[in-house]
């Protein structure tokens, strides 16, 4: 992880605020892609049954790599024991949520296609589509803290 290998404050202090920006970008849009919201153009209508049972399942790891990463822009000091602990709990809950937030795309893909096929809709722009790339977006920005 980069914050590991920050060896001045100003090192550590621009990994921070990669952290912090992408901890709240995934805030947002996970939030967006369940309840809505209107910045990103998501509408929650488009949640069947099966997509919230994924995100009821994903909440449970959402929250606790949410709280990791607080704790990552809480730690006082560079390379400390306890900065690698909540590094390694983190490295250890990104694979499975990351893989629930795939399975969501997945099923706004299959939506997205299947309006396409039996409407003869264009779908790019619309509230669903965009739900379905904001999910993959969702799956970097973990990514993209896991790296840090």
């Amino acid at each position: 992880m980069e914050l590991g290998n920050a060896d001045t404050l100003t090192q550590r202090q621009k990994v921070l605020e990669k952290i912090r920006y992408s901890l709240a970008t995934l805030e947002k849009g996970y939030w967006g892609l369940q309840k809505g919201d209107p910045d990103f153009r998501l509408d929650a209508r488009y949640n069947t049954e099966e997509i919230r049972k994924l995100f009821k399942a994903a909440n449970q790891h959402f929250f606790y790599i949410t709280q990791l990463a607080r704790e990552l822009v809480e730690q006082t000091k560079l390379n400390s024991p306890q900065l690698k602990r909540t590094q390694q709990k983190l490295s250890k809950e990104v694979p499975p949520f990351v893989s629930y937030m795939q399975e969501i795309a997945f099923k706004y893909d299959e939506q997205a296609t299947e309006i396409m096929l039996i409407g003869g809709a264009w779908l790019c722009g619309s509230p669903l589509y965009l739900s379905c790339c904001l999910c993959s977006l969702a799956c970097l920005s973990f990514a993209r803290l896991h790296a840090l």
